[in-house]
């Protein structure tokens, strides 16, 4: 009985101890197994890092290459505008300056014709001025002239008859002297000299405002 349970405990401890060794064994090949997959899932990942990151870079690169050209394409857009804007004000700036040159050319051509103008104007005004002048001082002359030469006539015409009168009175005188009182002839004489005396005064007067 004895014998058997010892047979029992020796059969149950090795059937342990190849349990164990099993188990070791099994650990052992699961332990190996876990560090292979870890070893292929560091080597997964590496690879997949390396493969992301060489995704990454060509991505990046490849963004570069595309915001380079879109840069590049970008730049020779703005750079053509600028150049057609330059290029439009350029036109604009010399058309206006050519405006502005025809203006001052067409400002200084009026301004010089108006210049003309008014100097004619006032040349002409100056001439119908003097033509004023010179009308009215000989109208002045003229009047002047009529008038001396009225007062010579009539100064002429007075003398004449005063001379006439004279020399009538005197062959009166010559006729009436034998007929005439004493007192008569002396107031005739008187007379007579008087007129002589009046038209030689006249006369002198005459000549003179004549002169």
């Amino acid at each position: 009985m004895i014998s058997d349970l010892e047979d029992q405990i020796r059969i149950l401890r090795e059937e342990l101890i190849q349990a164990n060794s099993l188990r070791d064994q099994q650990l052992l090949n699961l332990s190996l197994q876990k560090n292979e997959e870890m070893k292929a899932a560091v080597r997964d990942k590496e690879v997949a890092l390396s493969s992301l990151k060489m995704e990454m870079e060509n991505a990046m690169l490849e963004l570069k290459k595309r915001h380079q050209a879109e840069t590049e394409a970008a730049l020779d857009k703005a750079s053509s505008r600028l150049k057609q804007t330059e290029q439009e004000y350029s036109l604009k700036l010399a058309k206006s300056s050519q405006e502005i040159t025809v203006l001052k050319t067409t400002i200084s051509s009026l301004m010089e014709e108006n210049n003309l103008q008014q100097l004619a104007a006032e040349q002409r005004l100056q001439d119908v001025a003097q033509k004023l002048e010179d009308e009215k001082q000989q109208l002045m002359e003229d009047n002047d002239r009529t008038i001396k030469e009225g007062q010579h006539h009539l100064s002429y015409k007075f003398l004449f008859v005063m001379l006439q009168l004279i020399t009538i009175r005197e062959e009166y005188e010559k006729i009436l002297k034998g007929l005439m009182p004493a007192s008569s002839k002396k107031d005739f004489e008187d007379t007579i000299s008087s007129l002589k005396s009046q038209v030689s005064s006249y006369y002198s007067s005459s000549a003179f405002g004549a002169g």
